[in-house]
């Protein structure tokens, strides 16, 4: 028997985004650029084991029993 179980992850904000999800910078030009957070992937929250936070993926668990 499987079941699904909702876990509550321990996520906070990414440090390196700052929470935003992208990164902005300047380029040699002095015009503004954004790319995606390594770090966080994009998501802004990243787990407290400092890995990417997924959502809808990393808040269930398989269980079985």
């Amino acid at each position: 028997m499987e079941k699904t179980k909702n876990i509550a992850p321990h996520v906070m904000a990414c440090k390196r985004c700052e929470g935003k999800g992208r990164i902005f910078y300047l380029d040699q030009g002095g015009a503004p650029l954004s790319a995606k957070c390594p770090v966080c992937n994009g998501s802004g929250r990243v787990n407290t084991r400092i890995e990417p936070f997924v959502p809808g993926e990393d808040d269930t668990e398989l269980m079985t029993m």
